[in-house]
């Protein structure tokens, strides 16, 4: 599998945890898609959570 670029619709700061969650979105001959869903965790005095794809 590669990876060739993510879009973030939210702004990632150096710090915060990234957590990536993917899925396979159909199986085909030569190629399988798959869709990944990325959460950051944030550091701030309560801990949060913010997807960011």
């Amino acid at each position: 599998m590669a990876v060739y670029r993510f879009v973030f619709k939210q702004p990632v700061c150096m710090g915060h945890i990234l957590s990536f969650f993917s899925s396979s979105t159909r199986i085909g001959r030569t190629a399988i898609p798959v869709q990944v869903r990325v959460y950051a965790q944030r550091m701030l005095p309560q801990a949060e959570s913010l997807k960011v794809t």
